[in-house]
């Protein structure tokens, strides 16, 4: 199978009635429309960017707003194309080159003033904060580097009333993620990782997420990257420290081994020994923060990609799930133990990139049987879709089977 794109765009009304049993019995969707910011006679090569939806001009209908290589907004009834700006670039911006669009779009109104603004990211280094028309709210755009921009995440952080809007891209060095102000202001203490309180490369997926891990009213940003570490953060940029199980570091100097005896030690021998060599690189691996156990604190669930630190990769191993507390050890809880992480999800069928595109194995975390307790899916390269429920079992996991092309 060559490479697989998304044909941009579609959209289906599903209808999903509710019995008396609480499961859902989903029927066939029904095809809307189709082929929306499309062209005539061709559409754009979508990516990973999900599209959102909002009122955008207050007149009670919804508008859809999605990017591929340019930013476009449709009417939701019909599809048909509102406007239409290349990606980077704004309304009255001249024509020129657009960049594709790989984080999700956010709607937000992140200046306080009851209109929503449209926040885009794109390769290039561009971050857009466009106003409800498609023109480039003052202070905007930005580049703070000429590297892609993969994730992007709107938020108000420090609880000013305000959103920040982080961005974090594919770079080759330590410095990978930027905090703006709503108004275009780089926010002092970034970007980082700019010292020595971790590690930290390129973020290759739309990896980082935001939430309040110590209930303070201020939220901590989470930078999966291209390394055996998490970067968790502070709004000012000073990284948060670790549980004392790891002595006295941040998060981002804590690195992620298949064994936990290993990572407490806090180092391997990487000599073909199992316990000492399988480590997990977090390069596409997105976070998820949730209170996965209903208790009222919240965890942190990531992938990773678990290979052996003695032969690199790839090959890889196997995709590699996370739970961790607010202070980064490892969750356990009564039944429930994650300090060993579930194990041999199988290797991948292919990780050639002219076969198939890279696995972007983004958790979803979400009450599945209505127990309370949160179950975490991810979609990974070994062809299947897994499952997981707190106590590690895994449900249909013959029945998720999915088989590449032999074409």
């Amino acid at each position: 199978m060559k490479y697989f794109m998304k044909s941009f765009f579609f959209i289906f009304l599903l209808l999903v009635p509710v019995s008396s049993m609480g499961w859902a019995t989903v029927q066939a969707p029904v095809l809307k429309w189709e082929y929306g910011g499309c062209y005539s006679t061709w559409c754009e090569t979508g990516w990973y960017s999900s599209p959102a939806v909002a009122d955008l001009d207050g007149n009670g209908t919804k508008e859809i707003i999605a990017s591929a290589y340019s930013v476009v907004a449709l009417k939701g009834s019909t599809g048909e194309v509102i406007w239409r700006v290349d990606s980077g670039k704004g309304r009255s911006s001249p024509s020129g080159y657009s960049h594709r669009t790989w984080p999700g779009i956010w709607i937000r109104d992140i200046d306080g003033d009851n209109i929503p603004e449209i926040i885009t990211a794109h390769s290039g280094g561009y971050v857009s904060v466009y106003d409800n028309h498609g023109y480039f709210k003052s202070g905007w755009p930005k580049r703070p580097t000429t590297n892609e921009l993969r994730g992007l995440v709107v938020s108000d952080i420090d609880g000013d009333g305000s959103s920040e809007i982080i961005v974090t891209g594919a770079t080759y060095g330590k410095t990978n993620t930027w905090v703006f102000e709503h108004d275009g202001h780089l926010r002092p203490g970034w970007p980082q990782l700019g010292n020595d309180s971790g590690s930290a490369w390129g973020v290759f997926n739309d990896n980082a997420w935001v939430d309040d891990l110590d209930n303070d009213g201020q939220k901590e940003i989470i930078v999966p990257s291209d390394v055996t570490t998490l970067c968790v953060y502070r709004p000012n940029g000073v990284q948060v420290n670790a549980s004392s199980i790891y002595g006295n570091k941040k998060w981002g100097a804590v690195g992620t081994w298949e064994s936990l005896n290993t990572e407490l030690r806090g180092w391997g021998h990487c000599n073909g020994v199992r316990a000492e060599s399988f480590r997990s690189n977090f390069a596409h691996g997105a976070a998820v923060v949730t209170d996965v156990d209903g208790d009222g604190t919240v965890e942190v669930v990531a992938t990773g990609n678990m290979y052996d630190c003695d032969a690199d990769y790839p090959p890889a191993k196997y995709t590699s799930l996370f739970i961790f507390n607010a202070d980064r050890s490892r969750f356990k809880k009564g039944d429930w133990n994650w300090q060993q992480a579930p194990v041999n999800t199988d290797a991948p069928l292919n990780e050639d990139y002219h076969v198939i595109e890279s696995c972007q194995p983004n958790p979803v975390v979400v009450d599945l049987d209505g127990d309370h307790k949160k179950e975490i899916l991810f979609s990974s390269y070994d062809g299947r879709m897994h499952a997981f429920w707190l106590d590690k079992s895994e449900h249909d996991r013959q029945l998720a089977l999915f088989r590449l092309s032999q074409q």
